[in-house]
Parts: C-alpha cells; structure tokens; sequence
C-alpha cells in the first residue's frame, strides 16, 4: 500500500477505533494555549480534531500531495490556526 496520495489513507481514516482513541487521548490534552505538530499527517485528521478542540496553532506536515485534502478540509471549516506544509519533517522551515 503506497501513502503517496489521498487513497492510500482510507484504511486510516476509517479505522474508528483508531480515530476514537487519538480523540480521547487529545481531548485529554488539547487546551486553547495547545500547539500542535502533525508529522506524517496524511489528510490531516488527527490534527484536525486537534483544531476543532482548540489548540491555538496545528502545523500539519506531509510529504505528499495527500496534504492538499488536508489544507481544503481547513479552508472549509474555518481552522484558521491549521496551518498546511507538503514536506518531510527534515525540510520544514517555521518562522520563529
């Protein structure tokens, strides 16, 4: 299975066990002071749900095109604190 573009990710987002678990482990977490980094954030789910719990800022990092799905997801929603990266973890550059 290739992660390469959004279809690789279905089996991922799909799995509501997984998801259910990443939800109540970050609803545990997640305060409006909160910043969150996705590395390997395929559509960006995890990250996502962060945002929508309010963490103030969610970098969403992913080599992929798959990150494009995560970015219009953003858009659309209102997550102005998303903010979307098609990149390794190694490439990243954040302002400081």
């Amino acid at each position: 299975m290739s992660y390469s573009d959004v279809v690789g990710h279905r089996s991922m987002v799909f799995d509501g066990i997984r998801n259910a678990a990443y939800t109540r482990a970050l609803k545990l977490v997640v305060t409006p002071d909160t910043t969150v980094m996705d590395l390997g954030a395929g559509l960006g789910l995890h990250g996502l749900i962060a945002a929508r719990l309010g963490a103030q800022k969610v970098y969403l990092v992913e080599p992929t095109v798959a990150i494009e799905a995560a970015r219009k997801v953003a858009a659309d929603n209102q997550l102005t604190q998303v903010e979307c990266f098609q990149a390794t973890a190694e490439e990243l550059k954040l302002d400081s």
